[in-house]
């Protein structure tokens, strides 16, 4: 399979199809030869190269091949690339950041806030992250420590939300 991308990059095709055709095709030629060192710069492309659905689409079957190989580390980083480094690729920022909380929280409940405050801090979208909150709010609030963790995260997303939007959600 690499025989053929090397073809393809050998003709220097410039047109945006054919230059996503070869990154996605090479991170799956990567993943089919579970070739794992070679899967972060490669996905990094692919994060700096597709557009948003396309990479998308890429990130749901890669993580699907990455789990059923117990890499759990792999998608630990391809989320974090994209967390950090694709701030104007919204599904995808949002497919990473719900994959990377849920996958920190069955390991260790604790990284819950940890999480929720660094997907602020990159800038995803405080409703986004809101969710995320919402989802695990009711699990984690018996607990003390958990709780007192989340009241400054909690102020965050007050300010952050718009106030019309408040209003509308409480009816």
């Amino acid at each position: 399979m690499s025989t053929l991308v090397d073809y393809i990059n050998k003709k220097n095709p410039n047109a945006p199809l054919y230059r996503n055709m070869i990154v996605t095709f090479s991170l799956r030629c990567v993943l089919a030869a579970n070739a794992w060192e070679k899967f972060p710069a490669l996905f990094q492309n692919c994060v700096a190269q597709l557009p948003d659905d396309l990479l998308l689409q890429l990130m749901r079957a890669t993580f699907s091949t990455l789990q059923r190989n117990n890499r759990k580390d792999l998608i630990e980083q391809a989320c974090k690339c994209v967390i950090f480094n694709a701030s104007s690729k919204t599904t995808a920022v949002n497919f990473a950041s719900r994959t990377w909380v849920e996958d920190g929280v069955a390991a260790n409940k604790k990284l819950l806030p940890e999480r929720l405050d660094a997907l602020l801090n990159a800038k995803v979208s405080p409703i986004q992250v809101g969710n995320l909150f919402d989802r695990y709010f009711y699990e984690m609030v018996d607990n003390r420590d958990m709780f007192g963790a989340f009241a400054p995260l909690a102020s965050i997303f007050c300010r952050a939300v718009p106030t019309s939007r408040l209003s509308t959600t409480s009816r």
